[in-house]
């Protein structure tokens, strides 16, 4: 980010000039007074003539001559000598910046941490972000122990960077910015209270899609931080809410990261969420879609339908190569709904491959993407409607293999509009001709 004081040594010290001359005139002006009437006075002395009969001729105080409009001035003046010494003292310290820069003289070493901190956080403001930036990197770690921020210092800055643009906090956006964050959010000093905003900060900016490095640290950070009672059950139950509020709003718009799916799952495990949070919860994990047609052969009916299985998180490696959460879902499909009016699902003896439930392991937070198989189903069905609707009825149950809670709840998939096979559109056709 650029300053608006970055400029050339040749620009800064002409504004510096322009600044110490004003003040000189400023200061020269308040030792002569403001005038305060308009009384004639000899030049000389600055006696008041007032009273003295006209033509002057000389000056009854001083003897000066006052033949001429010349050696006679116009009004008393009350000097300001307060003004003038304020006036001054900012000359004088107009000049500190070049002096400092021709002495090279490292300023920000006796900045408040206030002043640092505003400067940093406002960076159009500083002459020298850069140098502020090395200044309180100083002060988190200087060899002076003496330097040393205070932990209170420790947590306003931290919780200053959190406050600002998340993007700000990216390597290839502000490097500098970036370093100071990944260094702060680990450090001892930081309280319960700055550890829980921060987690409530990462969530946002993965329920937001922020492009920062700190994806991959969240999905364990949040165990880390429940042993340290800093994930409180309040603090983890909110965050499940929102997370899972998020994703069913964006269905099948957009993916996110499956640090968020491990919060979720970890407010699961800690018997926190009710039925209809773990209804949306594994609506969030997952989603569950179903395609059909109809087709008629040698007049009978048949019902063809495929369930389509598709992830709402990212899958990709984490820093240390392992998944984050591993386990199989069970998925039985119970029956379906024709036209609102439900068929318990009967698998016909004639295709004993088929079956009703299936099993698919899942490894969130690592591996690649799986794809995973979209299944069909032929059965007989009375004959199709033009309007007919689908939908499924399922039973889901997720079991993993790091802990022995289960996530169980019933689906039913967006009803759908059968489309109609050819011989059965072929069967109509041919009706509406012979009428």
């Amino acid at each position: 980010m650029s300053s608006i004081f970055n400029q050339t040594s040749s620009i800064l010290l002409l504004i510096n000039l322009i600044i110490f001359l004003l003040f000189v005139y400023l200061a020269i002006r308040s030792i002569q007074g403001k005038r305060v009437d308009d009384h004639p006075l000899c030049r000389k002395c600055k006696y008041d003539l007032i009273g003295t009969p006209t033509p002057y001729s000389f000056c009854s105080e001083c003897g000066y001559s006052l033949m001429t409009s010349k050696h006679i001035s116009i009004g008393n003046r009350k000097k300001q000598p307060y003004r003038a010494a304020v006036f001054t003292f900012f000359a004088i310290l107009s000049l500190l910046p070049v002096t400092v820069q021709s002495m090279d003289v490292n300023i920000n070493r006796y900045k408040p941490f206030r002043l640092l901190l505003f400067e940093y956080m406002n960076p159009q403001f500083s002459p020298d972000v850069e140098a502020v930036h090395l200044e309180l990197m100083t002060r988190i770690s200087p060899a002076d122990p003496s330097l040393r921020l205070s932990d209170s210092q420790f947590n306003q800055l931290f919780i200053a960077m959190m406050e600002q643009d998340p993007k700000r906090i990216n390597f290839k956006v502000d490097k500098n910015f970036y370093t100071m964050f990944t260094v702060l959010k680990m450090h001892s000093a930081l309280t319960t209270e700055t550890k829980r905003k921060y987690f409530s900060f990462q969530i946002n900016n993965l329920l937001n899609q922020i492009d920062n490095s700190d994806y991959m640290g969240l999905a364990k950070q949040h165990v880390e931080f429940r042993n340290k009672d800093v994930l409180t059950d309040e603090l983890l139950l909110e965050t499940a809410d929102l997370i899972s509020a998020q994703i069913n709003q964006t269905k099948n718009k957009t993916k996110y990261s499956p640090a968020l799916l491990c919060v979720l799952l970890e407010a699961h495990q800690q018997n926190l969420l009710s039925e209809k949070q773990q209804k949306d919860l594994i609506s969030a994990i997952n989603r569950f879609t179903v395609t059909a047609n109809a087709t008629t052969n040698n007049q009978q009916s048949f019902l063809n339908f495929k369930l389509h299985i598709d992830s709402n998180f990212l899958f990709y490696m984490n820093m240390l190569g392992t998944p984050v959460e591993t386990g199989h879902q069970i998925i039985n499909i119970r029956g379906y709904y024709l036209n609102d009016q439900f068929h318990p699902l009967v698998i016909p003896q004639s295709t004993p491959s088929i079956k009703q439930s299936f099993q698919l392991p899942f490894n969130y937070g690592g591996g690649f993407v799986r794809n995973y198989p979209n299944i069909s189903w032929p059965f007989g069905i009375p004959k199709p409607k033009e309007t007919d609707t689908l939908s499924l009825d399922l039973e889901i149950t997720y079991v993993f293999d790091a802990s022995p809670t289960l996530l169980t709840t019933n689906l039913k998939t967006d009803p759908i509009t059968i489309s109609r096979g050819a011989q059965e559109k072929d069967k109509t056709s041919t009706a509406a001709q012979s009428n």
